[in-house]
């Protein structure tokens, strides 16, 4: 079974928060079930917390996560969830 994980989840735990223990073990306990995935909207929202898109991908994986982050089409095309292309969903690991 693949499991979805909302931004406020990943937030949580990378901003130290109390239920961020909670929700890192629930994330554990997922993964043994099935792949963890991280829509591109997840993605997006999660993008402003840190300076640099580096700095995110590197985030993920100090969880254990491995994504790709979403491409965009050439430029002239409206940036809208339909100009992104690949699949739609960036897997991840944990």
């Amino acid at each position: 079974m693949k499991t979805a994980v909302d931004s406020s989840v990943l937030l949580a735990i990378f901003n130290g928060e109390p239920a961020g223990r909670r929700w890192l073990k629930c994330l554990v306990n997922a993964r043994r079930e099935g792949p963890m995935i991280v829509c591109y909207f997840v993605y997006a929202e999660l993008a402003p917390a840190f300076a640099s898109e580096a700095d995110l991908q590197n985030a993920l994986q100090k969880l254990g996560f491995f994504s790709k982050p979403p491409r965009r089409k050439p430029a002239g095309k409206r940036d809208t969830p339909s100009a992104l292309t690949g699949p739609p969903v960036v897997p991840v690991s944990i």
